[in-house]
């Protein structure tokens, strides 16, 4: 399991390459916790509200499967204003 975390504060503008993360090969789950008009804060306002996104993936062994995930993570965009 990954998550795609905010580097900054700030509202929700825009999100991409959601689709394209859940159709990669591996990926059992894909989770989106903030979706455009969400607010999103940082540590220390803040210690969860900064996951955009997660992905979780199934393979062989437990190396493959992070990598499988980390793709799926780097699919995505949120931009954030």
């Amino acid at each position: 399991m990954r998550f795609l975390v905010a580097e900054r504060d700030g509202v929700v503008v825009s999100v991409s390459g959601v689709q394209a993360a859940a159709a990669l090969p591996g990926i059992v789950k894909l989770g989106q916790n903030k979706v455009p008009g969400d607010r999103v804060r940082l540590p220390p306002d803040s210690y969860f509200d900064a996951r955009l996104a997660y992905a979780i993936s199934c393979a062989a062994d437990g190396d493959t499967a992070a990598h499988l995930a980390d793709q799926a993570i780097g699919a995505m965009s949120y931009d954030i204003a």
